[in-house]
């Protein structure tokens, strides 16, 4: 592994930001020693230092709040926005660890040194890339962050070294996980690092496809039933079947209802009586207080069991319901 010595290269400290080699990077410059050794790259031969910073939360920056280890990048553009900030388009060269940080009172500078890959198996480097290809390819049906224009440009890449780069920078979004793998500088185990953390993105997109079908499935059948039922209700309108509006009225009002469970029966009607409900709503010429016979205990103002081997009457005292205030002798 050889290694090339760049002197006095600016240096700008990233925030929650890690550059990998070969990548195509956009981001926003802010703070003034950033700027002024943006500005010094630019007229100088436009390579430039940048690595990610320990603390993100920090504004201020010494040499001991970044990595050593970071990326040589060129600098292609640098635009002037409004409210003294800068957009800068880089593209990562090569990984690069800082021999030397000088902080000066305009930028901070580095000596740098390049890494180079090292040396691998080559049998071994050549099944991590068919497995890394066939789980990328996995996860590009599953995921909507690649496009086969993205598959396509990474297939391209045949050198196991750049090649687990490209997957990294297209799978890879939190400088936790980018920083220790730009720390690598093998290969094969780049290649292993990122099929490991594909696996477990895929197991992430798979169990996220499964909630979705079926909370779609459960959106679909509250939907299905919402239109029969104003389906229902628009049949009974044209037909003028007044008594069946009355009580699907109070199978809605019984349903507002919040009422704790009595005897352990639930006094929801539609889950303890459905069928009763449905035969009472569909019969024809039955009279309102047949009708109004067959709610559930909930709306009751009083129930009265009948005895009639012992003699004797024993009354149940419920909940009221404004409006509702019948009597019941339940013989069986």
């Amino acid at each position: 592994m050889t290694q090339r010595i760049y002197e006095n290269i600016p240096v700008v400290a990233l925030r929650g930001l890690v550059v990998l080699p070969g990548e195509l990077l956009h981001f926003d410059a802010g703070r003034e020693k950033s700027v002024n050794a943006l500005r010094e790259a630019m007229r100088r031969d436009d390579l430039i230092f940048l690595s990610a910073q320990r603390d993100a939360r920090k504004a201020e920056i010494t040499p001991e709040d970044i990595f050593e280890t970071g990326t040589l990048c060129k600098l292609r553009q640098m635009l002037t926005l409004p409210g003294d900030s800068n957009r800068v388009f880089v593209e990562g060269l090569c990984r690069a660890t800082a021999v030397s940080i000088a902080d000066g009172d305009a930028f901070m500078t580095a000596d740098i040194a390049c890494l180079e890959d090292k040396d691998h198996d080559p049998a071994e480097a050549e099944a991590l890339h068919r497995r890394l290809s066939s789980a990328l390819a996995e996860y590009a049906t599953m995921s909507t962050r690649m496009n086969s224009d993205a598959l396509a440009s990474i297939e391209s890449k045949k050198i196991p070294g750049p090649y687990a780069d490209a997957v990294a920078n297209a799978i890879m979004q939190k400088a936790s996980e980018r920083q220790p793998f730009l720390e690598e500088s093998d290969p094969v185990e780049r290649m292993k690092w990122v099929l490991r953390f594909m696996g477990k993105e895929i197991e992430i997109l798979r169990a996220d496809r499964r909630i979705a079908k079926e909370v779609q499935t459960q959106l679909d059948k509250n939907q299905k039933e919402y239109y029969l039922r104003e389906q229902i209700k628009a049949i009974r309108k044209e037909l003028g079947d007044t008594q069946a509006t009355e009580v699907e009225a109070m199978r809605e009002r019984l349903e507002k209802k919040d009422m704790d469970f009595i005897g352990g029966r639930t006094n929801n009607p539609r889950k303890r009586s459905g069928k009763r409900w449905s035969g009472r709503s569909n019969a024809m010429g039955i009279c309102r207080r047949a009708a109004m016979s067959s709610l559930p205990f909930g709306p009751i103002s009083s129930v009265c069991w009948s005895c009639p081997g012992r003699r004797r009457r024993r009354t149940i005292r419920t909940w009221p319901t404004p409006g509702l205030c019948w009597r019941r002798t339940i013989t069986a």
